[in-house]
């Protein structure tokens, strides 16, 4: 598939099936011809994921389409983190951002603190080690704390099955 233009806000309606009610989501698309669309934004939930082309039908209003199906999945694995808000402004921060979309993958912050990252399947950046290093996070403060996460788990599971 070769893309035909430029980046375009569209409005793609998600009929309702079953239990769903009808959706709608306004975001950027790619043209790939042929009513079809890639995906240029990532959600934490929804139907389509960063990447995904779909196929559309044309509506009667303009910058509105009618979702048909997924053509293609994006093949990418989905990240979400809990940040400090004031990581964002670090600049290794924005270095780590365009590591992301250099390797063909697309990160965004959203609500000052939750960060999404789809990455290619076959990457290996440790996108959570990397966002200790900007925190100042060693590695072994990471064990640790992670340990103490893992007992707190263990402690709350065997005091829930005591019999009383």
């Amino acid at each position: 598939m070769e893309i035909t233009t430029n980046v375009h806000d569209l409005t793609v309606i998600f009929p309702a099936k079953r239990w769903c009610p009808e959706t709608r989501i306004t975001t950027s698309f790619t043209p790939m011809g042929s009513n079809l669309y890639r995906l240029d934004e990532g959600f934490l939930c929804g139907p389509i994921s960063f990447g995904d082309v779909i196929e559309t039908l044309p509506t009667d209003q303009k910058g509105v389409v009618l979702f048909c199906r997924r053509v293609k999945r994006a093949g990418l694995r989905r990240k979400c983190y809990i940040i400090p808000h004031n990581l964002v402004g670090k600049p290794r921060f924005a270095e780590l951002m365009k590591e992301i979309e250099r390797l063909g993958g697309f990160a965004a912050v959203d609500f000052k603190g939750l960060f999404l990252v789809y990455l290619p399947k076959a990457c290996n950046l440790d996108v959570g080690h990397e966002l200790d290093d900007i925190a100042g996070i060693s590695t072994w403060k990471r064990h640790v704390l992670n340990m103490q996460t893992r007992l707190k788990r263990r402690l709350h599971q065997h005091w829930r099955a005591r019999p009383e």
